[in-house]
């Protein structure tokens, strides 16, 4: 094989590589900016629960009776999923 022969082919070989990085990294980028609108949504959820001043209330009497009964339990978990879903239907 002759010189230059052996140069086109190593020239197709890294434009080879080349493109599949760059199809690779659109890819990425794509994916990305598919899952920021999640990680927007969960931040904002996130704000939302923990700026219910009965859900701070909730946490800091959890924390303060570690033995509380099956029904305060209950309570709790029913609040935490009544705020979770406020938040998440407000605009």
């Amino acid at each position: 094989m002759n010189t230059h022969a052996r140069h086109a082919v190593t020239a197709r070989l890294r434009y080879g590589t080349a493109v599949k990085w760059c199809v690779a990294l659109a890819f990425a980028a794509y994916a990305y900016g598919l899952l920021e609108p999640a990680a927007t949504a969960r931040a904002s959820l996130d704000a939302c629960v923990n700026q219910n001043p009965e859900q701070r209330g909730n946490a800091t009497g959890a924390a303060s009776a570690p033995s509380a009964t099956p029904t305060a339990a209950e309570e709790r978990e029913q609040a935490f999923s009544a705020t979770v879903y406020a938040c998440s239907t407000q605009p």
